[in-house]
């Protein structure tokens, strides 16, 4: 079963494409140092959007194997002057999924 915010194109029987977009939204962000509490909520977006595309390969019954990239479409950070230098101008989300599972019943 795929997530709700993604829809599957079937490349052959068992075989998927799995395209989709996402979104995300951020609750908290803090950086810990020599043990005092920083928030840096205002270095950060709150809204990420991003896109996830996959592989999927799936039987009517029995195991199941999918691998998403999720990548993100916009700065996560906001860019941050150190004197005379910006840092962090180019920080994004991504991440790489890899999906393993049986399926009980036959569709």
């Amino acid at each position: 079963m795929l997530p709700p915010n993604t829809m599957s194109v079937s490349a052959s029987r068992r075989s998927r494409l799995i395209p989709g977009l996402q979104f995300g939204y951020l609750l908290k962000a803090a950086s810990c140092n020599d043990n005092t509490f920083c928030d840096v909520w205002e270095e950060y977006q709150e809204v990420d959007v991003g896109y996830a595309a996959g592989l999927g390969y799936q039987m009517s019954h029995g195991p199941l194997l999918s691998f998403r990239f999720n990548g993100s479409l916009t700065r996560v950070s906001h860019p941050i002057i150190v004197g005379s230098r910006i840092t962090s101008e180019n920080m994004w989300n991504n991440a790489n999924q890899l999906h393993a599972g049986y399926w009980l019943t036959r569709e």
